[in-house]
């Protein structure tokens, strides 16, 4: 009897509901978890407000759903009006370099650095606001292309930004900036003309065109350094005999005042030539142009009158060794052609240069089969014009060279000239 009336106040009591210590404990979390929620939810809301302030002095980039802004060394995205809807989709982000050899490795077949992201890795909401922020790596970069992007469609809003001179990123990409552009190239070296004008300014070659439309960036840009030493190639390069700087107007160009004007800069490697113009893939070039220097060691030298005057003194103590349509002559390290009266009929043909060297151990490891170096070349490469006289130059290798066989040609066809010179039994 007296058992069942304990189970029958026990069942009174748990109808009664929790004791006053438990309803206490539940009625301390309640209030906790609320005041940490309100106390987060305030956090990020002070710090959504903060990076939206501090965008209002930085550098605006690109306007999509949402907007980048550039902040010292962060990308900041931000978004008034945000909605679950806006932050499901990726964000992509690639960054372009000024120097490509900066990347990570596994990125440099790609040419640009991948630095995708979610909402949820770097973004924060408050106030029906959304902000995400990105740091940006140490390296230079000469542009960035980024939006947002559900896998397998087209990207939902994307924009891409180039800076006036790559390797500042403060510079403003407005008519200012396409202003101190236009300034610089006045100083600069004219290389050539083409819908776009390309002027060799410093380390960095600057393509100016002063009214330009969409027309005009909508081809791509090529871009092939032939360098002195082809040993300074990178490894993928050497088999071509250049360099591939190939670009878009979007990743290193800028438009302001009906102007545009794109920077790329150059490697640090000496430069013979230059080879550059716009192309659309499976058509002609829309235009190009080559230029030389007259010294390829020196990338200052101007490719004039002037230029052919210095060469054509130089050979005078230099050693004679073949006639033909140009002179070829040895002076120290380098063969120099020249010819005094040219037109273009004597540049069309392909010049063969052929070295033999005492040791064939000295042969790179392709060209030990033939038994000879072949440094074939085109008077656009390593060649020169002025006052109607003609020159080309070409760097020799360090090893010891017993005999050379040079001329020009045109493809199935024989010889227009070529001569063979032994060099262990004829002196200067």
């Amino acid at each position: 009897m007296r058992i069942q009336k304990q189970a029958a106040a026990r069942r009174k009591v748990r109808a009664l509901g929790p004791a006053p210590a438990y309803a206490a404990a539940a009625l301390f979390a309640a209030v906790f978890f609320s005041l940490l929620y309100w106390y987060f939810a305030s956090s990020d809301s002070r710090a959504i407000d903060e990076l939206f302030a501090s965008v209002e002095d930085a550098r605006p980039i690109v306007a999509g759903v949402f907007d980048a802004h550039l902040d010292g060394n962060r990308l900041v995205y931000v978004k008034e009006e945000c909605g679950d809807e806006d932050v499901g989709a990726l964000f992509f982000l690639h960054l372009y370099p000024v120097d490509e050899a900066d990347l990570p490795d596994p990125r440099k077949p790609n040419g640009f650095d991948n630095l995708d992201f979610t909402f949820e890795q770097y973004g924060l909401r408050g106030g029906g606001r959304c902000a995400a922020v990105r740091g940006l790596p140490e390296y230079e970069i000469a542009s960035v292309h980024t939006g947002q992007y559900t896998p397998g469609r087209d990207p939902e809003w994307s924009g891409r930004f180039s800076l006036s001179d790559p390797r500042s990123a403060g510079a403003a990409a407005d008519s200012q900036a396409i202003d101190e552009l236009f300034a610089s190239v006045e100083d600069a070296r004219p290389l050539v003309a083409g819908v776009f004008d390309a002027h060799l300014d410093g380390d960095r070659l600057v393509y100016v065109k002063e009214e330009c439309g969409d027309e005009d960036v909508d081809a791509l840009f090529f871009l092939h350094l032939y360098p002195v030493d082809e040993a300074d190639l990178p490894d993928p390069r050497k088999p071509n005999g250049f360099d591939n700087l190939d670009f878009t107007f979007e990743q290193y160009g800028l438009r302001g005042g009906g102007r545009c004007a794109a920077v790329r800069g150059l490697p640090e490697y000496e430069i013979a030539s230059v080879h550059t113009g716009q192309y659309t893939p499976g058509r002609d070039p829309e235009w190009s142009g080559r230029f030389s220097l007259s010294d390829p060691r020196s990338a200052g030298a101007a490719a004039d009158s002037q230029a052919i005057d210095e060469l054509f003194a130089s050979v005078e103590d230099a050693r004679p060794l073949v006639a033909g349509v140009f002179d070829a002559h040895l002076d120290g390290d380098r063969l120099v052609y020249v010819k005094e009266e040219c037109g273009d009929e004597d540049v069309d043909a392909l010049f063969f240069l052929h070295l033999y060297p005492v040791g064939e151990a000295d042969l790179p490891d392709p060209r030990k089969p033939n038994g000879f170096d072949n440094l074939d070349f085109t008077f656009e490469q390593y060649g020169l014009r002025g006052g109607g006289r003609c020159a080309a130059v070409r760097i020799l290798p360090e090893y010891e060279i017993a005999s050379i066989h040079t001329g020009q040609y045109v493809p199935g066809q024989d010889p227009e000239w070529e001569e063979r010179v032994d060099l262990t039994t004829r002196s200067r």
